[in-house]
């Protein structure tokens, strides 16, 4: 879905939507969070929207990269969304060089100060280091995919040892990671 809002260049692709408290919310995972209240939405009354950019060097200007460049969809590395009674913002930095060097970034939007505040990064390598029940697997055999918001942080596992990232492994989740 792509909406236009008269203060943001270009279109808004939206990729997720959510309730928080009396908000509901449209995120582009490549620029940001718009958001109205809900009791203005159900009067006759004009609704007004609201714009909370994602946290400071994670928008991606899409207008800006060449046009030669190929670009993953934003939810292979990235999804916001509610729990554990705040609003959470969670990317997955993949250098290029070296994508065996991925960290994981977790941010909770301070909504009244309309802010984003980091919490605690991961290096996959050390948290793979750590994983008892994979048993044998290589750091370079999977990849962290498409993170998921739930009462605790999860991400889905790919096979790296086929044909790049076509096959499912399964999925981790990280209990009591303060992140809920």
């Amino acid at each position: 879905m792509l909406l236009c809002f008269p203060h943001l260049c270009g279109p808004f692709n939206v990729g997720v939507t959510f309730s928080f408290q009396v908000k509901v919310f449209w995120a582009d995972l490549s620029r940001g969070l718009a958001y109205c209240d809900r009791r203005a939405a159900t009067g006759n009354s004009t609704v007004q929207f609201d714009f909370i950019n994602l946290p400071y060097g994670y928008e991606i200007r899409i207008d800006e990269l060449p046009e030669d460049e190929s670009m993953e969809p934003p939810e292979m590395d990235r999804t916001v969304g509610c729990t554990g009674g705040c609003i959470k913002f969670i990317c997955i930095d993949r250098p290029r060089e070296h994508p065996d060097n991925a960290v994981l970034r977790f941010w909770t939007l301070d909504l009244t100060c309309k802010k984003w505040e980091a919490e605690e990064s991961l290096l996959w390598k050390e948290l793979w280091q750590n994983i008892d029940f994979m048993g044998n697997a290589k750091l370079w055999d999977v990849e962290p995919r498409y993170p998921v918001l739930m009462p605790d942080f999860c991400l889905v596992l790919q096979d790296m040892r086929h044909s790049r990232g076509s096959h499912v492994v399964g999925s981790l989740i990280l209990r009591g990671s303060g992140r809920g």
